[in-house]
């Protein structure tokens, strides 16, 4: 077995072969999420980072501070699935002109009073926060781009599992092997 150390969308570009069975699991690392150094969270204080991989120079610091506000919007309702991010997106924009957000808790904060809490249990900053994360790491485009080569590159009978969290990353895992022609999909879910 051989670790490499890469975005699995680098994968293949990595191995040379084909393979009987490949396994994606989507899902972030808990102690990613937990260590409040990488910026994913909104519970502590930690710098607006959210790089997967730390040597990419893209940060959700970067993102939230050099956008304009129509590509904050974009961000938002493609990644968050938000309706209406304009009232944080206006806010995030008039408050960066004096200061520029550095952390986690500086941008929950500013959400969290302009948008207020609607769900219990279910933090106002959630759904920009995952936006801001799939944004930086380009998760979806990367997703887009590995899966038809993941698919060629199986054996005759082969088989791909992809195991998603969330409808951005299922519809688009739906959609690729509705559209392969060197398969089909074996189960809805």
């Amino acid at each position: 077995m051989e670790l490499v150390h890469g975005n699995f969308s680098q994968f293949l570009k990595e191995k040379d072969g084909t393979f009987d069975m490949i396994l994606l699991d989507l899902g972030v690392s808990s102690p990613q999420l937990d260590e409040a150094a990488r910026g994913f969270s909104f519970y502590q204080d930690g710098p607006l980072d959210m790089r997967m991989n730390q040597g990419q120079n893209v940060t959700a610091e970067v993102l939230i501070n050099t956008l304009s506000e129509d590509d904050l919007v974009r961000v938002f309702k493609e990644y968050g699935e938000i309706f209406r991010p304009f009232r944080v997106v206006r806010a995030i924009v008039h408050d960066r002109k004096t200061k520029a957000f550095k952390t986690t808790q500086e941008l929950a904060g500013l959400i969290e009073r302009v948008d207020g809490w609607h769900r219990k249990g279910h933090h106002p900053a959630t759904q920009y926060f995952m936006a801001l994360r799939l944004a930086v790491n380009q998760e979806l485009e990367n997703l887009k781009e590995a899966l038809p080569r993941l698919i060629d590159a199986l054996n005759p009978g082969g088989r791909l599992a992809v195991i998603s969290f969330h409808s951005l990353e299922d519809r688009i895992v739906k959609w690729v092997f509705k559209e392969s022609e060197l398969g089909e999909q074996i189960h809805k879910r």
